[in-house]
């Protein structure tokens, strides 16, 4: 086990050779809910899936859902809909969870993201205003190592990021938002 800065020492083991295997080992309620519905087409944009009608994006709708699912409270917005004529209720578009200056209930902005806060990237698509998601649990990762008598080896091993999230056919988890070029915005619930 690590501490807090995520250091592991292991003092007076003899030469040899060693495989290093690192993995997150707690849990989160958000991540395991969001896991649980990956390959499913429920939030698929071809899907018709309330307040949103078929041939519309949903990754904010999925973020709403699981939260709301497991107690952390996402706002809901109102505001006209030309295509049905009323005011209508919908969940933080992704631009705004991706917009570090707007609140998003009690979401607050962080830099140092964990599994079961939001990621968010903004974008103007003409059918969209950015991608959401869940951060969650990273990949394992290890590597192999030999020690010689006396040695003293330090080493690094990081985890591969990874997000839940509602892309246009299913329910995906994979590294978007931890990508070369990417500047998302987290969000961690705070009430």
């Amino acid at each position: 086990m690590t501490g807090d800065d995520g250091i592991a020492d292991f003092p007076g083991i003899p030469p040899g050779g060693y495989d290093i295997d690192v993995r997150l080992d707690s849990g989160d309620a958000l991540v395991d809910s969001a896991r649980s519905h990956i390959g499913s087409t429920s939030w698929a944009y071809w899907r018709a899936r309330s307040p949103y009608p078929a041939d519309t994006n949903k990754c904010n709708l999925f973020v709403y859902e699981m939260a709301n699912g497991v107690g952390r409270t996402v706002p809901r917005r109102t505001r006209w809909s030309w295509r049905q004529g009323r005011e209508v209720w919908y969940p933080p578009l992704a631009g705004e969870w991706g917009d570090a200056g707007t609140p998003v209930g009690s979401w607050t902005v962080v830099s140092d993201p964990l599994p079961g806060d939001v990621i968010a990237e903004p974008h103007f698509y003409i059918d969209a205003t950015g991608h959401v998601g869940i951060v969650s649990y990273p990949l394992p990762n290890g590597e192999s190592r030999s020690l010689a008598a006396g040695e003293h080896i330090t080493t690094t091993v990081e985890l591969p990021r990874q997000t839940v999230s509602a892309g246009g056919d299913d329910i995906m988890e994979n590294n978007w938002g931890w990508r070369q070029g990417q500047t998302p915005t987290f969000r961690r619930y705070s009430p």
